[in-house]
């Protein structure tokens, strides 16, 4: 297993802890491949499958970074970043949306108001890291 490297830790007082990020996602496939992904860069992954549950997720702990699928049945992921927002505004989490489809300027232009990336699946393993770290930064 790789060493974490600078930008996957953060310190607490004398400890190094990973950063914890969440991925939120309907499709089990994708969260599972995305925590093994991250995990093995040393993130600390939390995978939900269903956002009610992801919002009750963020209730309890706060996130450095939550990649959330743009498209889910419940709540797509536009509506679950506005929630988490209105929930925990005081939070310094950031947003990915996760999609498959190519989102017209409008959508792009909502997503980017709410201060949140986007990023394209099907992803490349590397690639991921290499985004989530760019964002985290």
């Amino acid at each position: 297993m790789p060493e974490p490297s600078r930008e996957t830790v953060v310190w607490k007082g004398d400890v190094v802890a990973a950063i914890p990020v969440m991925v939120l996602d309907d499709d089990e496939d994708i969260t599972l491949l995305t925590r093994s992904v991250l995990t093995m860069h040393g993130y600390a992954v939390s995978e939900v499958n269903d956002p009610i549950a992801a919002l009750a997720k963020l209730d309890e702990q706060e996130y450095r970074l939550v990649l959330v699928d743009v498209m889910m049945p419940q709540m797509d992921g536009v509506e679950f970043i506005r929630q988490a927002r209105k929930r925990r505004p005081e939070a310094a989490t950031r947003y990915a949306v996760l999609t498959a489809k190519r989102l017209d300027e409008e959508q792009r232009r909502v997503i980017f108001d709410l201060g949140a990336e986007i990023m394209t699946k099907p992803f490349i393993p590397v690639k991921l890291v290499e985004r989530v770290a760019e964002i985290l930064r």
